[in-house]
């Protein structure tokens, strides 16, 4: 338990149903960790995934940025998966997503492909903490949680290693207000907004 590993997943998406034939494909697997003692956000990643069972739409495009050229330079799903099982031993690290989406998109695609989850069990889905922590009668978007929080929205919503970093911040203002603080000075955080 000395980090934490942050996911955040972008894929192909459609402004309605999915074309006929077509699956959503991960194609970014946004990552960051959170030092619990220091609560410093470390080694952002971005990790781009080859689309193989849909296309990159227009509509995908101005949420989340990714071009269909972009995505198509991208490492085929085993690779992606290898990376961040090597880089942030997610096999044995607690993890932590916004919401229930890229636990289970994570789940659907090593079916899907026949790999072995490139995570461990141990997963937090933040969105319905922060629910439950703020008195909320339902969960709410990321953006939205960093508004209630009064924190800036850090990058691009919908790229996955921002969304990573900022999951991260609402993790650190969590882990500062169970230790019954407002901010942490010395080696430690020394942010004015915490």
């Amino acid at each position: 338990m000395n980090r934490v590993v942050i996911i955040d997943l972008e894929s192909t998406c459609w402004e309605g149903a999915p074309p006929p034939g077509e699956t959503s494909d991960i194609i970014e697997i946004g990552v960051c960790t959170l030092d619990p003692v220091t609560l410093k956000i470390e080694r952002p990643m971005s990790i781009p995934v080859r689309p193989v069972r849909s296309q990159v739409t227009p509509f995908c495009t101005k949420l989340n940025g990714w071009t269909p050229e972009a995505a198509a330079g991208g490492l085929i799903i085993s690779k992606a998966f290898a990376v961040l099982q090597d880089e942030y031993d997610t096999k044995r690290s607690a993890w932590i997503s916004w919401g229930g989406y890229d636990r289970k998109m994570i789940e659907k695609t090593a079916t899907d492909f026949a790999l072995n989850s490139p995570v461990s069990r141990r997963h937090l889905n933040l969105k319905t903490l922060f629910a439950i922590w703020q008195g909320l009668d339902r969960e709410v978007g990321m953006d939205a949680a960093l508004k209630i929080l009064e924190l800036p929205l850090e990058g691009r919503h919908h790229s996955g290693v921002d969304d990573a970093c900022n999951i991260a911040s609402i993790l650190r203002w969590f882990l500062l207000r169970a230790r019954g603080l407002n901010r942490v000075q010395g080696n430690i955080i020394d942010d004015p907004r915490l």
